[in-house]
């Protein structure tokens, strides 16, 4: 018996249930192709143009240690950057603050400089110094320790 006649003796279900198993067997067929071929080649170009970035950001002079928005303390880091400042140069801020500065996430003149009314006030009462920052003017001073460390504005 040839194909044709073959199909022609096959009920009109089991002809729809081929062509459905056919179109499976092809889809998985291709899923796994672009399972085994693509994500890999879409991996291998993300963490290429990822090291590029950290590789740039070295080149400028940052820090591949990236800072997250705490929403109490403003930005701080998780991890220590390599180019962080000595806080020690504020007015205040001796080996011990500086310390508990570290602990919180912060490493750098910007992230004081930039710190809200509200992130001061809870710095204030973490390190249990209710308005020294204020008093102090931590802020102001972090400001111009930035720009004079590292040209420009906040």
């Amino acid at each position: 018996m040839n194909l044709p006649s073959q199909i022609l003796a096959q009920s009109d279900w089991t002809l729809s249930v081929n062509w459905c198993s056919v179109i499976v067997q092809f889809g998985v067929v291709k899923l796994l192709a672009f399972g085994i071929l693509v994500v890999p080649i879409l991996l291998m170009g993300w963490m290429y143009f990822r090291m590029l970035a950290l590789e740039s950001l070295a080149l400028a002079g940052g820090s591949a240690a990236e800072s997250r928005l705490d929403p109490l303390l403003g930005y701080v880091y998780d991890v220590a950057p390599a180019d962080r400042d000595d806080l020690q140069q504020i007015v205040g801020v001796g080996a011990v603050l500086e310390g508990k500065l570290h602990e919180f996430g912060v490493y750098k003149f910007r992230q004081i400089a930039g710190w809200s009314d509200e992130v001061a006030g809870e710095f204030g009462k973490r390190l249990a110094f209710s308005d020294r920052v204020f008093r102090e003017e931590w802020r102001e001073q972090a400001a111009k320790l930035h720009s004079g460390k590292h040209g420009g504005a906040v």
